[in-house]
């Protein structure tokens, strides 16, 4: 698709470049069930920075919304939603969720009845009836932007991903300027593999919403992914130039560094996310705590790597922590501490879970079990880490790290031809990727010929 048919599709859509808070501020105040004019406008400011995912910005203007009208059962949904579980969070999470509770829902709209029925489903652990609210919900209603956008998410997060990608194209058809649902079919381009058309979509979203974040944030995840690491960088850079607080690009511009093998580089973009005020401080720690296990991966020093990784691990509980202090171990075996968390995880494989945490718990088991020798074993979990950990939402790097893995493990269990095959499958993706991993033992790695 040329740079002229997405202008065209762009127009066809009847979005121009800049419109969409223009056409979003004039919303009729029906939709929302409260007397206050201020308080609708503020709640109308928070949709806009949520469909820009600044999601800070977005959960102030809801508070601003309570303060206006305290009754306002929307505002306190997303208060509750985009609120983070920390300590002076608790409090007020919990006085709204007894407000939401016990609310009357006879003045509401419809819709407002059916978000609070089906947030009290939830509460009470019956994800069938807020199911079954929703769709009752979409047969009166079919639609609603927003019922349709809350049945795209749960396809995305069941991992239904041929009806997320209708539902999500549906909904730009509902609304043009719902942009996230651009940014989301992007995703399940990259998802699918299919990396050009997922490069076309980001380009149309760029092009939707040219003063936002996050289109140059995905497009540059995409191109990151590819080893088209300038490109990339370009594309993270022109995110904080729009928004400097922006802190998935600041994240994105460390991995990208350490991709380079530039950790001295990954520090220097810390620092400068600290100083812009562009990440919080939890994020800002787990970002050092990359930093200096790579670092010493780079370096060869996997006993220092496993010593980072681990005191991360426990300081964080991230995923990638675990799974950085096992890559350490395969070079230095297995310590107490990473053998009790992964025996912890594997009491997690077969309970239902996100789909990407249950690829990372695949892939924790599979790093185990060759520390135990058992190469077969290794490939199976593998194999299914890579079903389940997609291209897009942040894993390309870990979904290509996991395949190079997988390759090991079929070389260790005499199957070289496999091994062989899934190597060309990351280098046709990135070529850099492949050459210059270094953080698996030797015998993943696979030079081109020539």
């Amino acid at each position: 698709m040329t740079k002229k048919v997405l202008i065209l599709l762009a127009l066809v859509l009847g979005v121009a470049a800049g419109a969409g808070a223009v056409w979003r501020a004039s919303l009729p105040p029906a939709e929302w069930t409260t007397g206050s004019k201020e308080a609708l406008a503020a709640v109308l400011a928070a949709r806009e920075a949520e469909m820009q995912l600044y999601f800070e910005e977005a959960l102030a203007h809801y508070e601003r919304a309570l303060e206006l009208d305290p009754g306002l059962v929307f505002a306190m949904l997303k208060v509750v939603q985009l609120s983070p579980p920390v300590e002076g969070r608790r409090e007020v999470i919990a006085r709204l969720v007894e407000e939401l509770k016990s609310a009357d829902l006879g003045d509401l709209t419809p819709r407002e009845r059916m978000l609070v029925e089906s947030f009290r489903a939830r509460l009470d652990h019956e994800p069938e009836r807020a199911a079954e609210i929703l769709d009752a919900y979409l047969r009166e209603h079919p639609d609603d932007p927003y019922a349709v956008e809350i049945r795209c998410r749960r396809y995305w997060a069941d991992n239904d991903m041929g009806p997320a990608e209708a539902c999500y194209r549906r909904l730009t058809e509902l609304d043009p300027n719902w942009v996230e649902a651009q940014n989301r079919i992007g995703y399940l381009a990259m998802e699918r593999g299919d990396f050009a058309d997922a490069e076309e979509q980001f380009e149309i979203y760029r092009y939707l919403a040219p003063e936002e974040a996050n289109p140059h944030d995905s497009l540059g995840e995409l191109l990151m992914l590819l080893g088209r690491y300038d490109e990339a960088e370009r594309e993270f850079r022109a995110a904080l130039a729009t928004r400097s607080t922006f802190c998935p690009s600041w994240e994105n511009l460390v991995t990208l560094n350490l991709l380079r093998g530039d950790p001295r580089a990954a520090e220097g973009v810390v620092t400068a996310a600290r100083q812009a005020e562009g990440c919080p401080q939890p994020n800002l720690a787990l970002q050092r705590c990359r930093v200096a296990a790579w670092s010493a991966g780079d370096a060869g020093r996997w006993a220092e790597m496993h010593q980072a990784a681990t005191e991360c691990m426990q300081r964080t509980g991230t995923s990638e922590m675990i799974l950085l202090a096992l890559a350490a171990g395969l070079h230095v075996g297995a310590s107490e501490t990473t053998t009790a968390t992964v025996a912890e995880l594997a009491e997690r494989v077969g309970t239902e879970g996100h789909y990407i945490e249950t690829g990372h718990v695949h892939l924790a088991l599979g790093m185990r079990r060759l520390q135990e020798g058992d190469p077969p074993g290794a490939v199976e979990h593998l194999r299914a880490a890579d079903e389940r950990v997609p291209f897009g939402q942040g894993q390309g790097v870990t979904k290509l790290f996991g395949r190079l893995l997988l390759a090991h493990a079929l070389r260790q269990a005499g199957r070289p031809e496999e091994a062989e095959a899934v190597v060309e499958s990351v280098r046709r993706i990135n070529l850099s990727f492949v050459r210059d991993m270094r953080l698996l033992p030797k015998d993943a790695e696979r030079r081109p010929p020539g």
